[in-house]
């Protein structure tokens, strides 16, 4: 069988998408011939079943010609797919949702966010099935949805005897905009610092927009203020293939995203053995008996100042969270099993 898939971006070196290189890779295994059609081209290293067509953003901005060639391959190709995969950009099931029906190719839909368009509705109506992490991460109600969980490559994150003597090192990993309470997290890390002497705070990611540059003037500013201004540090961004050595240097990762904004992050540092305190509670069923631990209460910076604490104080319990979380995501957010279960579901709604 063979499968089309549309995505954003193909270039295992980008921060934010260099991850869905890793899917691809697992797709060809469960399928004959893969074609993917991205918005955007960089560096990749694919197996010779794929064929990787780009719209052209990688060559400047034009819509038309995006849309242009986005007709020209799939009616090119349309003898080269079966099926129809969708990475996170229910714009493509729109434009070419009608197309596939006639040609009989079944529509599947990949979708974690909180947002609901007009797009996605429409998607919806196309599509086959949709699969999304887990029930808060795909917010329209329909029959069609599949709650497949995540899937992270434990392997790229490995880190090989880590050391929580070292250093404390407190990372954050993300976007920097406001709903990921950066602020919050400064904040709690004033007081911490006051009981752990040599702790650091280190952002990675961008600001994406102007409210966000904004935001993380504001944050500059905040720091200063706190008198923590050398000991924060924004990073910017980072290679996602890069990530791990980030990772293995850290003690703790917080995440702050509210629940419905599913970070993927949250499972590379588990891969990572670091221990992880965020406020969003669908983690809670990887924490396990740690949950106490990892998890506070959104926007109360004493509660998470107070489990940073507990956490960077106890090394024995670092090590110990640090293992469970990485036993955790190996059983269940593995990426072989999640494309497996992917593409069995695709392969068992086909008639070939």
């Amino acid at each position: 069988m063979k499968l089309l898939i549309l995505t954003q971006k193909i270039d295992r070196n980008d921060p934010i998408l260099g991850f869905f290189h890793k899917w691809i890779e697992e797709f060809t295994k469960n399928f004959e011939n893969v074609t993917v059609i991205c918005l955007q081209k960089g560096n990749f290293d694919l197996p010779d079943n794929v064929k990787v067509l780009s719209l052209g953003k990688e060559n400047g901005k034009n819509s038309f010609k995006y849309i242009f060639n986005f007709y020209k391959y799939i009616f090119r190709e349309r003898k080269n797919y079966d099926a129809v995969f969708v990475h996170m950009n229910p714009i493509y099931v729109v434009l070419g949702g009608i197309f596939w029906k006639i040609w009989k190719k079944k529509i599947y839909l990949w979708y974690v966010h909180q947002s609901v368009d007009i797009k996605l509705k429409i998607a919806e109506k196309f599509v086959s099935k949709i699969f999304t992490a887990s029930k808060s991460s795909f917010l329209l109600r329909s029959s069609k949805i599949l709650v497949v969980g995540h899937g992270i490559d434990a392997s790229c994150y490995d880190c090989e005897n880590k050391n929580f003597e070292k250093r404390n090192i407190i990372l954050q990993v993300g976007r920097i905009t406001k709903i990921k309470h950066c602020d919050t997290l400064i904040k709690a890390f004033c007081d911490l610092k006051k009981k752990i002497i040599d702790a650091e705070l280190w952002f990675i990611g961008l600001p994406i927009n102007e409210n966000d540059k904004i935001y993380q003037e504001n944050l500059i500013k905040l720091s200063e203020e706190l008198q923590v201004l050398n000991f924060v540090k924004f990073k910017g961004s980072v290679p996602n293939n890069q990530m791990s050595d980030f990772y293995c240097q850290s003690s703790v990762l917080i995440n702050s995203s509210p629940i419905g904004l599913f970070d993927k992050v949250v499972f590379e540092a588990m891969a990572a053995k670091v221990p992880v305190v965020t406020s969003n509670e669908f983690f809670a069923d990887y924490f396990g008996k740690y949950k106490d631990f990892l998890l506070y209460k959104e926007g109360d910076i004493n509660d998470l100042q107070k489990k940073i604490f507990d956490v960077l104080s106890q090394k024995k319990l670092q090590n110990e969270i640090g293992e469970f979380l990485f036993e955790q995501v190996k059983e269940k957010a593995s990426i072989k099993k999640l494309i497996e279960k992917i593409s069995k579901e695709i392969k068992e709604n086909e008639d070939f």
